[in-house]
């Protein structure tokens, strides 16, 4: 059987031993050897191999002789090693191969923290049953293309109390977890008010956005993208365990739309609220909403900019009413060169260290130059951290020269800033052009 046979059983059985086998085909292997090699495959490795722990069952639907024989092999890998597995995520859509996974899971003992299905089409049911067998999950994610019953998500609510990461999916409901299920799960981390669709979703329930922000006590993290949100929407976080924890919004991309008065009810009612990102839809009244929203906090030290109405004038009351360490601007066309005199004579000039200029300032009569990025580096005092870029065909009209860029780059160095690479010979290319200074220790490019 093996040399592994003649071992004394105290040797198999050692932590020497479990080490020595760290690839699934070994333990296979191991276990045809003896007894004690058996017993060492099933018991002794499972707490240390990463196949054991971590099983990723991924395999397309193939002929039905192919289906019940691959259904076999993954009862087989259940019977070895399934007490041992703490994380499953399995495709599969045939009925075998949910049988087999159902058995799977028994075979875990209860074991498991983590359970993905979402590649998987089980049954409403047959989730119950696996979640109720498994109690000490932390993280589960359902099928995608299963509809959830409440009663279900309930049920599995009570069955597996530890839950803090949880994942339905969205097919047939028409409004967002947040204002319908999250509420039975206490220990969640993410509260989430999206709602899927062709359009910004608008949260409606309002009392239920309450009631989950209230029990949900150990949630950190407000998820929104995808999202229209209104003031009311916000003020009915306020004052709760969330709410008294978020320092941003959260997940914000190009669909996510938030309303003017809605940020303000943020920095006015969450005291950790220091970094704010308005998307590209949220367009925002004027240079007023600034300063408006420097008398409502004086917490926010990071902007990020896509509003594609904002002006130079914008920036320029932005940087002069809050103090600002972190300043993004993200395709704002309609700004100019004159950025340069509205942040370099603000009271943000002192505070700023990281300035991202992406794509902005760069179509107007006064477009950015290299001169103005210079002579903004040297306004900034405080700023370690620069990224600047503008498309091939915009690089005309930026003045790029070796000497400035070089100038650029010896300044910051002088604060400090690690600058791995520096190489100019990329500007005489026909492509995008980056200049980018990575805050604190990464690299200088031109691309």
């Amino acid at each position: 059987m093996g040399t592994t046979y003649s071992l004394p059983e105290e040797v198999l059985t050692t932590k020497v031993a479990k080490y020595s086998f760290a690839e699934n085909k070994d333990l296979f292997a191991l276990r045809a050897t003896s007894k004690s090699g058996l017993a060492l495959a099933q018991r002794g490795l499972l707490s240390s191999c990463s196949f054991c722990r971590q099983v990723h069952l991924s395999c397309h639907d193939e002929e039905p002789q192919e289906m019940r024989a691959w259904a076999r092999k993954f009862e087989a890998v259940g019977r070895v090693f399934g007490a041992g597995c703490t994380r499953l995520h399995a495709h599969g859509r045939s009925p075998e191969r949910i049988a087999a996974l159902e058995s799977f899971v028994r075979r875990t003992n209860g074991g498991l923290f983590s359970l993905d299905l979402w590649d998987c089409d089980v049954t409403a049911e047959t989730l119950l049953r696996m979640c109720r067998a498994s109690p000490k999950l932390t993280d589960l994610r359902g099928p995608s293309s299963v509809a959830i019953p409440y009663s279900t998500m309930i049920s599995i609510s009570a069955a597996c109390p530890d839950l803090n990461d949880v994942y339905f999916s969205r097919a047939g409901r028409a409004h967002s977890p947040a204002e319908t299920w999250q509420r039975h799960f206490p220990g969640l981390r993410d509260i989430k008010l999206f709602g899927g669709g062709p359009q910004p979703y608008r949260p409606t329930r309002i009392d239920a956005i309450r009631e989950t922000a209230l029990t949900c006590r150990h949630a950190k993290h407000l998820k929104v993208h995808d999202c229209h949100i209104t003031a009311d929407v916000i003020e009915a976080i306020v004052g709760t365990p969330l709410g008294d924890s978020l320092e941003d919004f959260g997940d914000i991309d190009e669909g996510t739309v938030l309303e003017p008065d809605a940020i303000l009810a943020a920095a006015r009612g969450f005291p950790e609220f220091c970094s704010l990102k308005i998307p590209l839809d949220s367009t925002m009244p004027g240079p007023g909403f600034y300063i408006d929203l420097s008398r409502t906090t004086a917490r926010i030290t990071s902007l990020h900019i896509q509003d594609e109405t904002t002006t130079d004038a914008c920036i320029a009351a932005a940087c002069s009413h809050l103090r600002l360490e972190y300043l993004e601007l993200e395709d704002l066309h309609l700004l100019t060169s004159h950025i340069v005199d509205g942040i370099t004579r603000s009271r943000s000039a002192a505070t700023l260290s990281s300035l991202t200029i992406a794509h902005s300032a760069d179509k107007s009569e006064s477009p950015l130059r290299a001169a103005d990025v210079l002579r903004l580096v040297q306004g900034c005092p405080n700023l370690r951290g620069l990224g600047w870029s503008l498309s091939v065909r915009d690089r005309d009209r930026a003045g790029l020269d070796r000497v400035l860029c070089q100038g650029i780059v010896d300044l910051l160095k002088d604060r400090g800033t690690t600058v791995g690479h520096c190489d100019f010979w990329e500007l005489d290319l026909e492509e995008d052009v980056a200049i980018a200074v990575v805050h604190d220790d990464t690299i200088f490019e031109c691309l």
